[in-house]
């Protein structure tokens, strides 16, 4: 797993690897919404309002986590 200043890095870069753990866990659609959220280029950034726009958080019953359920094209 990579740590937290590692991914920091990565994202300072443009260059997150999506690919090593915890990512395969995660959803294609959550990860296209992380890449488009992380766009460097702030013209092709979504926004914050389109992300509320089209996600749903969900929280799962006594684990403490929370599923972004995705609904981009």
């Amino acid at each position: 797993m990579e740590s937290e200043s590692g991914i920091f890095k990565q994202i300072l870069q443009g260059k997150l690897d999506l690919e090593s753990e915890p990512w395969p866990n995660v959803s294609d659609s959550a990860k296209d919404l992380i890449k488009n959220m992380l766009e460097r280029d702030p013209r092709k950034r979504i926004s914050a309002h389109d992300v509320t726009l089209g996600s749903l958080m969900i929280e799962l019953p006594q684990t403490g986590l929370w599923i972004l359920q995705c609904c981009h094209a």
